[in-house]
C-alpha cells in the first residue's frame, strides 16, 4: 500500500490538515483503498477527533469482503508536527524510512 503524507499550510506555520479541504482530500484518498494516509498537524486550530470521524466514515462505507489492506486504508497515521521545527518533520520521514512515503499533498491556504 502506498503512503501519502497530507498537510496544510497557512501563513508561515502548519495549521491543520483537518478542515474542509484537507478532510475531503483524505476521504477521497481513503475511498480509492490504495493509500495509507499520514497526517501532519500541530492542532493549533483543529482537533484530531475529526480524523477519527473521517476514518469511521470510510470504514463504514467499505463493501463486504474487502481485503485487510483495503481495511487498513481507512486508518490515518496521525503525527503531531510543526513545520517550523525541521527536526519534527525529519522525524516523520525517518519513522517511515526511505521509500516509505510515496507522495506528499500540501494544501496551501492564502488569506
Amino acid at each position: 500500500m502506498l503512503a501519502i503524507l497530507v498537510f496544510s499550510f497557512l501563513a508561515e506555520k502548519l495549521t491543520r490538515v483537518i478542515p474542509f479541504k484537507g478532510s475531503h482530500v483524505i476521504y477521497v484518498l481513503q475511498k480509492t483503498r490504495r493509500y495509507k494516509v499520514i497526517s501532519l498537524d500541530n492542532y493549533h486550530n483543529s482537533n484530531p477527533v475529526a480524523l477519527d470521524r473521517i476514518s469511521q466514515l470510510s470504514e463504514s462505507e467499505l463493501p463486504a469482503g474487502v481485503t485487510e489492506g483495503e481495511k487498513i486504508s481507512t486508518d490515518i497515521d496521525v503525527n503531531l508536527c510543526d513545520l517550523t521545527k525541521p527536526e519534527q518533520l525529519r522525524a516523520v520521514f525517518e519513522k517511515y524510512g526511505k521509500g516509505g512515503i510515496w507522495g506528499v499533498i500540501h494544501i496551501a491556504v492564502s488569506l
